[in-house]
């Protein structure tokens, strides 16, 4: 009977431990919580403000006209996802300025009548289609292990903390890497994968031509006038992330992301 006060206070003892330790958990949830709804809440003001057709019309205020008006002939260029979408209005827009296209395509059909209608449209016939399903790694390696002489320019959506970190460890090559956002533009994959979002915003969203405007404007530049490793929006570097939205990515994730790449594709660290 002596001993049941210590196994009452023991019990006690767990008690407040788990209960401290239920607190503890509920505060990071409440904590995680609020900075998920702060980041929508930023985010979507931002991006109605400014990534929508209105944005756009305010921001080409700033445009100059003659910055779309360089000729790339004898460029090459690569754009994925080009049958359709951004993606095509990026490859159009670069062939017209004479630049030898590469599209990067996941179905061959609409591949070819994607090409057929760029080559007629610009007169451009340095226009050639590359079947590629980009979800799949043999497909990537097997198109990248193609030899495309004098390739200059890329046309690729890359994250924007991999941009920084590649322009970093290829400065001494004289190799720039730049990253941007087309806005939301009226696309039928935004159609498809978001139809809630699509039709509350129904014409607000940019055109395609207007979501690879900054894109082409990126192509066209000379490199001196750009920053690599920046992020671009609406032909003007752009902040890369949200204020108090802790969206950064530490230097030791990004390195881990790279390294898991190199494993994958082969590379080793020298390359």
């Amino acid at each position: 009977m002596r001993d049941l006060p210590l196994e009452k206070a023991k019990a006690q003892s767990e008690t407040c431990s788990t209960l401290r330790c239920e607190v503890h958990i509920s505060l990071t949830g409440l904590t995680l919580f609020l900075l998920r709804a702060w980041r929508q809440l930023t985010f979507g003001t931002y991006g109605y403000l400014n990534f929508t057709k209105p944005g756009f019309i305010e921001h080409s205020k700033n445009f100059k006209a003659e910055d779309m008006e360089t000729r790339i002939d004898g460029k090459n260029c690569i754009v994925t996802g080009a049958n359709s979408g951004i993606g095509f209005a990026t490859a159009e827009g670069l062939a017209s300025r004479g630049a030898t296209i590469y599209m990067v395509c996941r179905n061959k059909e609409r591949g070819e009548a994607a090409q057929s209608k760029i080559e007629s449209t610009t007169g451009n016939q340095n226009v050639h289609l590359e079947v590629c399903n980009l979800s799949s790694l043999s497909d990537v390696k097997s198109f990248v292990g193609l030899q495309i002489a004098n390739l200059k320019s890329y046309i690729f959506l890359s994250q924007v903390a991999l941009t920084e970190k590649w322009a970093e460890m290829n400065k001494s090559k004289g190799i720039g890497f730049y990253s941007m956002h087309p806005g939301w533009a009226e696309t039928a994959g935004v159609a498809k994968s978001l139809p809630s979002f699509f039709k509350a915003l129904s014409g607000k969203l940019r055109t395609n031509d207007e979501g690879a405007d900054t894109i082409i404007w990126l192509a066209l530049q000379p490199k001196e006038k750009l920053v690599s490793g920046a992020f671009y929006f609406d032909r003007a570097e752009a902040p890369k992330h949200l204020m108090f939205a802790a969206t950064s990515c530490s230097h030791e994730f990004i390195d881990s992301v790279i390294d898991s790449l190199r494993c994958i594709s082969g590379i080793s660290a020298q390359d």
